[in-house]
C-alpha cells in the first residue's frame, strides 16, 4: 500500500489500514468510465437524468483519481467513527473475511457506486431544488417500474416485489421524510410541528431496524439501536443560504448511528454493493453532527430506490459470506460504544432492553 496512505494516525489507525490490504483495495486505482456509466444505467437508472449527467460531464469519459474519495472515507473512519476501526481489526483477526487473492469486482463496484452517489449528495446539500428534481426522476421512474405513487397502492407494491414488513415500513416512512424534506426546504422555515414530528420519526424509523435485529438474533445489536431510539434530537433548525435541515445531536450519537447501521445492513438487507455506500459516502461519513442524519436520510432514500428497481428487475443479490458472524461481532462492538453513550447521555448503565426504556423517559445528567 502508498506510505501516505499507511502512514498512522494516532495508534488506532491499524484496524482500517489491515481491512484495505486484505480486501486487495488499491488506494491509487482511477476510475474505470465504463463501471460509472453502467452504475448509473443498471443501479442507480439515472443515466437519462440529463442534470446529473450534465454534472458529471468528463467524468464519465476520462478516468479519475479515487485517491480523494478513499483518503477522505479513511479520515471519517479514524477522526469521527472509531466503532468502524475496531470492527475491521476484528473481522482481520478472527478471520471473518472472504480470501481476496486480487482486485474483486464487487469492492470496486462499490468504491464506484460510493463515488457517483457522493457527487450526487453534495449537490443535493447545495441545492433544495435540485434535490426535489432529483426526488420527482426517482418517483417518476417508480411508477415506471409499476410501483404506484399513491400511499396504500405503493405500500402494496413494495410488498409485492419484496415480501417483507420491514422493507414497506423502511420505504413509505422514507418516502415521508424526503416529502419533509422538500417542504421545509422549500419554505426555508422549521415550524414547531415540523421539529416535533422530526423528533418522533427518527426514533420511529431506529425502531423498526431495533426489531429486526431483534428477530433475526443480533441481540447486542438491537439493544445498541435501541440506545439512539432513546436519545431525542435537542434542537431542529434550518441553515440559511442552502437551507439545510439541521438535527442538533452529538458526534458520539453519528457514530454510534453509523456503525450500527452498517452492522444492521450487513446481516438483513440484499445487495450491500448499493447500500454500503450511503453510509461510506464523505458528504454522509465525515458530515458535521447536525447535518450526518439529513445527509444520511436523502442517501438511505436514495439507496431504498435503487434496491426497489433491483427486484422489479429481478437482478439476484451478490451474497456475503459469513454476514451474520461479521454482524454479531460489529453488533458487539457497538454495544460497547453504547454502553458509553448511554450513561453519558443518561446516567446510567447499559444493562438490558428495560434499562433503555427507562432511560428513554430519564432526562440527561446535569
Amino acid at each position: 500500500m502508498d506510505q501516505a496512505i499507511t502512514a498512522t494516525i494516532g495508534s488506532n489507525s491499524q484496524g482500517i489500514d489491515r481491512l484495505v490490504e486484505k480486501l486487495k483495495i488499491d488506494i491509487k486505482m482511477k476510475s474505470d468510465p465504463g463501471i460509472l456509466n453502467d452504475i448509473l444505467k443498471n443501479d442507480m437508472y439515472l443515466a437519462d437524468f440529463k442534470p446529473f449527467t450534465d454534472m458529471l460531464g468528463d467524468r464519465l469519459t476520462v478516468a479519475q483519481d479515487l485517491r480523494p474519495l478513499l483518503e477522505q472515507i479513511r479520515t471519517g473512519i479514524l477522526t469521527k467513527h472509531p466503532a468502524i476501526n475496531e470492527f475491521c481489526s476484528a473481522a482481520v483477526d478472527d478471520n471473518l473475511l472472504p480470501k481476496i487473492d486480487q482486485e474483486h469486482p464487487l469492492i470496486t463496484r462499490t468504491i464506484h457506486h460510493t463515488y457517483l452517489l457522493d457527487t450526487l449528495l453534495q449537490a443535493m446539500m447545495k441545492d433544495w431544488k435540485f434535490m426535489t428534481d432529483v426526488h420527482d426522476f426517482v418517483i417518476a421512474k417508480r411508477t415506471d417500474f409499476g410501483i404506484r405513487p399513491q400511499f396504500f397502492q405503493s405500500a402494496l407494491d413494495v410488498f409485492r416485489l419484496t415480501g417483507g414488513l420491514f422493507e414497506v415500513a423502511k420505504t413509505k416512512t422514507k418516502d415521508a421524510d424526503f416529502q419533509k424534506y422538500i417542504e421545509v426546504r422549500s419554505k426555508g422555515a422549521v415550524s414547531k410541528k415540523d421539529a416535533d414530528g422530526r423528533r418522533k420519526a427518527l426514533p420511529l424509523n431506529i425502531s423498526e431496524a431495533v426489531i429486526a435485529d431483534f428477530v433475526i438474533g443480533n441481540r447486542d445489536n438491537s439493544l445498541s439501536g435501541a440506545v439512539l431510539a432513546a436519545i431525542r434530537i435537542k434542537n431542529v433548525s434550518i441553515s440559511e443560504g442552502d437551507r439545510l435541515l439541521k438535527l442538533e445531536l452529538s458526534q458520539e450519537w453519528d457514530s454510534l448511528y453509523e456503525t450500527w447501521n452498517l452492522a444492521f445492513i450487513t446481516s438483513y438487507l440484499d445487495y450491500l454493493h448499493i447500500l454500503y455506500p450511503k453510509l461510506l459516502a464523505p458528504t454522509v461519513m465525515n458530515a458535521e453532527p447536525d447535518d450526518y442524519i439529513f445527509a444520511r436520510g436523502m442517501g438511505l432514500w436514495l439507496s431504498i430506490n435503487f434496491g426497489l428497481f433491483k427486484k422489479v428487475t429481478k437482478t439476484p443479490s451478490p451474497i456475503l459470506p459469513g454476514k451474520m458472524a461479521l454482524a454479531k461481532k460489529w453488533g458487539a462492538i457497538n454495544r460497547k460504544y453504547a454502553a458509553a453513550l448511554f450513561k453519558k447521555e443518561k446516567g446510567m448503565e447499559l444493562r438490558c432492553l428495560s434499562s433503555v426504556l427507562m432511560g428513554a423517559m430519564r432526562s440527561p445528567p446535569k
